[in-house]
């Protein structure tokens, strides 16, 4: 009897340490989460340590994705990577799980690590995946660029398609999907991409503008003369301190300088106009010179 008795008070005893335990994480975890931003990254630190001090396993796996979540905000990197990758044998598809695995990845320089694992997550947790790559679009897209560089062509790639089909769809992510195909001679895929772009944004300036570089470089110069005499329009409608600064104006007299007589109508009373806003233009400036030299010595 006194044997049935102390197992039964053993068992009670553990009970009620797996319980205090499992209290105290949870109150750090909610002192964590109502942290202001500057304290949340020791409130965080503290919260993942009440969570390592799980003793119960049974609670560590029913808290495990918010003490992901913790070494993530702790910025406990690798920490992070190896809590998740234990946590998704149990629950590959958990959204915020999802969502701090892929970002420890990238935060501590797994870019290829973080890429195809966000190609094998796409499927079953697209939403997940879109959360990541909108809020570090900034850290991905100079790793995006610079794959492309360096010949990783089809990571970089998946980066830039990615971020296109983000809904809502953003006009600058198709822009830069676009520029992305050019790099990679897909030229009527970054047609289709520009195209798109400006049916959601036809007021967005600089991607008209890109849009006529791309028409100008694929030899289509009567419709990059109609991209670059709409972007100017779109420069001049802005408000009085933003008219002026537009790229298209000094492509337009570019296109006089290099092309002459393909434009209907002289570029140089509106180059003035962007000069007067930014006389440090120094492009702009040496191109309306070349026009106008070319033309003077045809006068001779």
């Amino acid at each position: 009897m006194r044997i049935v008795c102390a197992v039964v008070a053993g068992l009670a005893s553990a009970l009620v340490l797996r319980a205090q335990d499992e209290a105290a994480f949870v109150a750090a975890l909610a002192r964590a989460e109502a942290a202001s931003p500057d304290e949340r990254a020791a409130a965080a630190a503290a919260a993942l340590e009440q969570f390592l001090g799980l003793h119960d396993e049974g609670v560590r796996e029913r808290h495990e994705v918010a003490g992901v979540a913790m070494a993530l905000a702790a910025d406990r990197l690798p920490l992070a990577v190896e809590l998740a990758t234990a946590a998704r044998a149990r629950r590959p598809h958990e959204p915020r799980l999802v969502r701090c695995h892929l970002t420890a990845l990238l935060r501590q320089g797994a870019f290829v690590e973080f890429v195809d694992l966000a190609r094998v997550d796409l499927a079953a947790a697209r939403d997940a995946v879109h959360a990541v790559f909108v809020a570090e679009e900034a850290r991905l897209l100079p790793l995006a660029e610079q794959r492309l560089r360096s010949g990783d062509t089809a990571r970089g790639r998946f980066v830039f398609a990615t971020l296109a089909e983000v809904e809502p769809p953003a006009s600058h992510r198709l822009g830069n999907f676009a520029l992305c195909l050019r790099q990679l001679g897909e030229l009527e895929a970054a047609r289709a991409a520009y195209e798109r772009g400006l049916v959601l944004a036809p007021d967005d300036l600089d991607l008209r503008n890109d849009y006529g570089l791309f028409l100008r470089a694929t030899g289509d110069l009567p419709g990059a003369v109609r991209a670059f005499e709409a972007a100017w329009r779109l420069d001049q409608s802005r408000p009085p301190e933003l008219r002026g600064r537009g790229p298209a104006i000094t492509n337009l007299v570019h296109l006089a300088a290099t092309r002459p007589g393909v434009l209907p109508r002289d570029p140089i009373p509106d180059a003035a106009v962007a000069l007067a806003v930014r006389p440090d233009a120094t492009m702009l400036k040496r191109l309306v010179l070349d026009v106008v030299a070319d033309r003077l010595g045809a006068r001779r």
